[in-house]
């Protein structure tokens, strides 16, 4: 009988376990599926930080001459081209009934104002564009080359 054997005739686990040969090709593969890893999620990271970003942000007043401002901050790795906006408010009503006011737009023209990598892009609204907040959530409808409309609340 063998000394590996236990007594029911079965071999111990410990004697099916070998350890595979240490050869040049199996040091090669473990270090390139090591690197490929830790390039993936250097990659992965890369991606999600210069995804599309943008934040608005508002300073609100009550005097026409100063107006109320509107800032969009471009939180994203590269450029963007904002083409269009609009503001607007929702009067009150049950659901179907709900209806947006517009505030302001450019009417018929573009903006096109490009707003580069982590900066920010003011709109006055003074004088005949001051629009009084009292009562309303400011909504921002925006319209950047590329991307789907987006809807921010404001302030």
């Amino acid at each position: 009988m063998r000394t590996n054997t236990l007594l029911c005739g079965h071999q111990s686990p410990e004697s099916n376990m070998e350890l595979p040969e240490i050869t040049l090709p199996l040091i090669l593969s473990l270090w390139g599926a090591i690197l490929s890893s830790i390039l993936g999620v250097i990659k992965i990271k890369d991606a999600w930080g210069n995804r599309f970003k943008i934040e608005i942000n508002s300073m609100f007043r009550s005097d026409p001459d100063y107006g109320n401002d509107i800032i969009i901050q471009n939180l994203s790795g590269k450029a963007v081209l904002l083409n269009y906006m609009e503001l607007f408010y929702k009067k009150d009503g049950l659901l179907p009934f709900k209806k947006e006011i517009e505030l302001w737009s450019p009417e018929d023209e573009l903006l096109n104002s490009k707003i580069e990598s982590q900066s920010s892009k003011p709109f006055n609204f003074a004088r005949g564009d001051h629009f009084t907040t009292k009562g309303k959530t400011i909504y921002v409808r925006l319209y950047f080359a590329g991307n789907k409309e987006i809807i921010k609340k404001v302030g």
